[in-house]
């Protein structure tokens, strides 16, 4: 029995006037090392490893931990079943010299990353237009325009340089394709 961990972290998509479904975002707060980390610890325990194990040895608060669950489980690299985490073949094949390749082939898989890197790639644009523009197709992580591009700039920055899926020019606060 697979069973989905909730998100926590939603957008909404408009069916009608009075209809809204839920689909996941990407989780913010969830760093590479802290996804690696985790990733070593089920490998170093068989591959598998039941989720009150994974927190002990984790260190990780309850909610932090989810959340990497939910992100290894988006970008496939683990599955849960039951109670136990286990390690998809790519999971199992993930290492340093190889994430950000694996990483990258995931991340343009899931939202925001597949619409950011869409956006982007018909032209240069700053954090707060691509903000305006998940907006209007009902993607945010803030109600607060603001907030909501802090929010969104520190994500794209925590995953999409280090996987070289978009460059970021800080002193004009512009994103563009590789």
């Amino acid at each position: 029995v697979h069973l989905p961990l909730p998100s926590l972290i939603v957008h909404f998509l408009n069916i009608s006037e009075k209809s809204l479904i839920m689909k996941e975002l990407f989780p913010l707060d969830v760093g590479i090392s802290k996804i690696r980390g985790m990733i070593k610890i089920i490998k170093e325990n068989g591959g598998s490893l039941e989720l009150s194990k994974l927190s002990s040895y984790s260190e990780e608060d309850i909610g932090d931990l989810m959340l990497l669950i939910e992100a290894t489980n988006l970008l496939n690299l683990s599955k849960v079943k039951n109670t136990t985490i286990l390690l998809t073949d790519k999971g199992k094949s993930l290492t340093l010299a190889n994430s950000s390749k694996l990483l990258k082939e995931e991340l343009i898989k899931i939202e925001p990353f597949r619409s950011v890197i869409a956006v982007v790639s018909k032209g240069k644009m700053t954090t707060p237009e691509i903000s305006d523009y998940l907006r209007s197709k009902k993607m945010m992580f803030h109600t607060d325009e603001r907030t909501n591009s802090l929010l969104l700039k520190n994500l794209l920055l925590n995953w999409c340089i280090r996987t070289k899926l978009l460059k970021y020019n800080n002193k004009k606060d512009l994103w563009c394709s590789f």
